[in-house]
């Protein structure tokens, strides 16, 4: 749950200082600098997947830590939970590449 609202923190910082700037100041960086542009999509492709597979992630840790099996609940440990992260982190960020290939001004 901790990854997941710092990435909505971070989602919800990158969208309204684009917007602030693009609307209330008419300063929009990502028409001018395409590496901006790039790094924009490729965070907004990233850090929503983790978000979104991370809460899952913590529906599936809920049921086992509250399920009646004990073979299912000591399935539930943090370091497997810190290495799931990690993986996700990683596919996700592996994942959002193609953004800097194909996004243009």
């Amino acid at each position: 749950m901790l990854i997941s609202a710092i990435g909505d923190c971070v989602q919800l910082l990158n969208a309204t200082l684009a917007r602030v700037l693009a609307a209330g100041f008419n300063i929009d960086l990502t028409r001018t600098s395409s590496v901006l542009c790039k790094l924009r999509q490729y965070s907004y492709g990233g850090i929503i997947g983790v978000v979104l597979t991370c809460d899952w992630l913590s529906v599936i840790d809920q049921y086992l830590v509250t399920s009646r099996s004990a073979r299912l609940r000591q399935l539930s440990t943090m370091k497997l939970a810190y290495r799931v992260s990690f993986g996700v982190i990683i596919f996700w960020a592996l994942h959002s590449i193609p953004f800097f290939f194909f996004t243009n001004i």
